[in-house]
């Protein structure tokens, strides 16, 4: 993966928005963490601090919205998630319906802006629309390490990147199919 500007995704808004998605994906229990957005860890204030800043807490009903919501968006991301995309789908539009949103149009685009309900789930919503209307909602992934198992945005520009982290990930399961290969006597 190249490190140079011009290979790189560049919209700033959508990649602002996958990584607060990303944020929010990464709460959820994976590879042996727990979840962090249940009650007594600290997810919750820093999903808060992420989404809505300007709600002073988060009650159980909106915590248990936000899990729900982040749940949904994991169904949608899923390897397997043909058959359930359009279900996962249908309660995410219902879960962010208790999000009222006003369209401001500016010269870049349109802007979504909470008119009322839940500050963190409308925040979710907009970032969510940022990056679906960015086509890029397929740039959103799960690390296939099992013992990873975060999401990340692929910023390249070929779309093409695999690991949350080439580094760590993508070089432990090239050097396990590498040595695979020479305990099967296919690498001379």
């Amino acid at each position: 993966m190249t490190s140079k500007a011009t290979s790189r995704f560049s919209d700033e808004k959508t990649v602002a928005a996958a990584q607060s998605l990303v944020r929010l994906l990464n709460t959820r229990p994976h590879a042996g963490q727990v979840d962090t957005l249940a009650v007594g860890n600290s997810g919750p204030e820093e999903i808060r601090r992420q989404f809505a800043e300007d709600e002073e807490e988060m009650d159980a009903a909106d915590l248990d919205l936000v899990v729900r919501l982040r749940d949904a968006l994991v169904v949608t991301l899923s390897d397997d998630a043909d058959a359930d995309a359009a279900v996962a789908w249908g309660a995410i539009s219902e879960l962010v319906s208790s999000a009222t949103v006003r369209r401001v149009f500016t010269p870049s685009g349109v802007e979504l802006i909470r008119a009322a309900g839940s500050a963190m789930v409308g925040a979710i919503a907009s970032a969510i629309h940022d990056v679906v209307d960015a086509d890029s909602w397929t740039r959103l992934r799960f690390c296939p390490n099992h013992q990873c198992d975060l999401a990340f945005f692929d910023t390249t520009r070929s779309r093409t990147q695999k690991w949350d982290s080439y580094e760590t990930c993508g070089n432990k399961a090239n050097v396990s199919a590498h040595r695979a290969r020479l305990r099967d006597g296919k690498v001379a």
